[in-house]
């Protein structure tokens, strides 16, 4: 298998998949479940025929063959839409896990959450088995549907998704290709553009999404960061179901190069961002504070949204309707401070566009040059507000 460290090049049995990381995860899957390593999978499947990801629904299964329906390559373009997030249905439709084992797909925003889910006694980590993307980003998977009925095509027939650095492009049955330009027909989520952790960081194997452009040729960049993720590699290509290629030093420079690149560029610019922030007085930051909430409407449902927000009794939606949109979102600032991960689905679901995700996690940004804690990169790792971080000290 190679050096753990490293990325390998494998290639599932089947030498010209729909999507190439969807059938290495199937494989990753059936090899987890065949070991009793885990108890199921998180599978995305359409609520009705037709609905497509508009209506998705996202279950634990132990049926293998059901991933041939499901919407994976959607998912890895566009992520779950409105109030869906995988630590959220992890958090609250599974429980937190703590009654079972399952494998999932995460992108390393998700998997950051969970990490600070589990911090708060609501995620049990060790249960989860979680195979991390190296991400380049995504579009918002609604923006992506909308865009394709504007040009007179059914999203319910596409039959898989797939990203470069400068296109998405989509297979729809019965016509060729369809490429849309990223920043010209779609765009990426605003979260994306300053997201400098493109690595999952805490996960048992890592796929990069960097390799070869999106290429359908069925390989594809992994590396085992876990113990059980290295054995659940090991099985897999010893059963046959994965072939391991070479180990593809010229083509893993270059996308080594690419996520830097990216992850430099994502820096720059929350840098940007908040200077220009902090360049002002109190006042003025306070005043263009207000003016960027000014259009809320209280309408809660950047709380619903938040894969981190895990109070069961919050007492911003039970009084939202008579709090002060000031005093909301000065609240929401303190609890976001050292939990907020940059998903985005607070933008996401707002129904004034209001940019929430810029304001919570340039202050997390800053409030960790100061403290050092930054949410979601390690378990170990005390939060700021944390009784124990005083037993610590």
């Amino acid at each position: 298998m190679g050096d753990e460290k490293n990325f390998i090049t494998c290639r599932s049995k089947e030498r010209k998949p729909v999507h190439p990381l969807y059938t290495i995860v199937q494989e990753l899957y059936r090899t987890s479940l065949q070991e009793g390593a885990v108890d199921g999978f998180l599978t995305l499947m359409e609520k009705k025929k037709g609905s497509g990801m508009q209506a998705v629904s996202a279950e634990m299964s132990t049926d293998v063959s059901s991933l041939d329906g499901s919407l994976f390559s959607q998912f890895l373009v566009g992520g779950l839409p409105r109030l869906l997030s995988i630590p959220k249905v992890i958090h609250t439709q599974m429980s937190g896990c703590f009654d079972k084992r399952l494998a999932v797909v995460a992108r390393p925003c998700d998997v950051r959450a969970l990490v600070e889910l589990t911090k708060r006694n609501q995620v049990a980590f060790s249960n989860l088995f979680i195979i991390g993307l190296e991400c380049r980003g995504n579009v918002p998977i609604l923006d992506l549907l909308n865009v394709l009925k504007k040009r007179g095509l059914d999203p319910s027939k596409i039959e898989s998704c797939r990203m470069t650095l400068t296109d998405v492009l989509i297979k729809i049955s019965d016509r060729d290709e369809v490429s849309l330009k990223i920043g010209k027909d779609i765009k990426l989520r605003e979260c994306c553009s300053r997201c400098n952790n493109r690595d999952p960081v805490t996960c048992d194997i890592t796929l990069s999404t960097f390799a070869k452009d999106g290429s359908t040729d069925g390989a594809v960049f992994i590396r085992p960061e876990t113990e059980r993720g290295k054995n659940c590699l090991e099985l897999t290509e010893k059963r046959g179901l994965l072939t391991t290629v070479s180990n593809p030093t010229p083509e893993e420079g270059r996308q080594e190069s690419i996520v830097k690149s990216l992850e430099k560029q994502a820096a720059e610019k929350l840098m940007t961002d908040n200077s220009a922030f902090l360049k002002l007085n109190a006042k003025q930051r306070f005043d263009q504070f207000k003016m960027m909430i000014e259009p809320c409407t209280k309408c809660g449902l950047c709380i619903r949204a938040c894969p981190v927000c895990w109070c069961k009794d919050c007492i911003l939606l039970k009084k939202i309707k008579t709090i002060d949109p000031i005093l909301l979102h000065v609240t929401r600032l303190e609890h976001m401070a050292d939990t907020c991960v940059n998903c985005g689905k607070c933008d996401e679901n707002c129904p004034k566009g209001i940019q929430l995700s810029k304001i919570y996690y340039g202050l997390a940004s800053e409030l960790s040059k100061q403290t050092g804690y930054k949410p979601g990169l390690s378990l170990e790792q005390i939060p700021q507000r944390s009784a124990k971080i005083f037993l610590h000290a």
